[in-house]
């Protein structure tokens, strides 16, 4: 995947973005340029010395990104900001508050605040990694 991301022609575009944009209040924008992956295995830690014959419960959810720098990173994400990946690249109208708030009610969450405070974060530092390039200019 990282050769791939690397040979993709496509550069970042920040065309009709508030890079400055509030992520809770107005629309994210997920970077084309960052690719969410799910495993059955943690295949990110696979080594000599780690080679697992049986996946673990729960499955490996990863993003591997490109910035404008041309750098790439890779992230793993646990299932709520798998969650939130996913949604952000199916619901372009929502606010990062709504997709959190979303995800809080199918977690059956007793304190939806939390879930999006935590959903906050979640975009602070994938804007940081330009994962998340900014918000929808109106």
């Amino acid at each position: 995947m990282e050769s791939e991301l690397r040979m993709d022609v496509r550069e970042l575009s920040f065309e009709g973005i508030d890079r400055a944009g509030k992520l809770l209040h107005g629309n994210p924008v997920l970077s084309p340029l960052a690719w969410p992956l799910a495993y059955r295995f943690p295949v990110h830690r696979i080594s000599p010395e780690y080679r697992p014959k049986e996946p673990p419960g729960e499955r490996t959810y990863l993003v591997i990104y490109r910035n404008d720098q041309d750098d790439i990173g890779f992230m793993e994400l646990n299932i709520v900001a798998a969650r939130l990946m996913e949604l952000l690249g199916k619901q372009l109208d929502s606010t990062g508050r709504e997709l959190m708030t979303q995800i809080a009610r199918e977690l059956h969450h007793s304190d939806p605040d939390m879930v999006v405070q935590g959903g906050h974060d979640i975009l602070r530092q994938w804007h940081e990694r330009q994962i998340v390039l900014g918000t929808r200019k109106s």
